[in-house]
């Protein structure tokens, strides 16, 4: 889960830039627009992620944790006999399109 939590966080700092881009080209170009001159690009300072406590990075853990397990007891094994139906469904189609097919062009 860290890996996604990480994942999520460099997004929203990604997007946040974007963002901060997109202020400074809508900036400049109303300036144009109004006949002054370009204004020079100001840096905004990168936003901190927040970093979680410990507490409550350990009660995190333990939620997940008790999720997995519950999940565990409730879910039933993973089951292929539908991907099987439909292989042979398809099967039988495919030989009776063919034999169809070798009936009409060939009598």
């Amino acid at each position: 889960m860290p890996s996604r939590l990480d994942d999520l966080r460099r997004h929203r700092v990604l997007l946040q830039e974007h963002i901060n881009l997109l202020d400074q080209e809508i900036a400049e170009e109303s300036k144009k627009s109004q006949g002054g001159a370009p204004a020079a690009r100001v840096e905004p300072p990168r936003p901190v992620p927040p970093t979680p406590s410990p507490v409550a990075a350990a009660e995190a853990d333990r939620l997940f944790a008790q999720f997995r397990t519950e999940e565990e007891k409730t879910s039933a094994p993973p089951s292929r006999s539908g991907c099987w139906v439909i292989f042979w469904v398809i099967l039988l189609a495919l030989v009776g399109l063919v034999s169809g097919l070798g009936y009409f062009l060939y009598r």
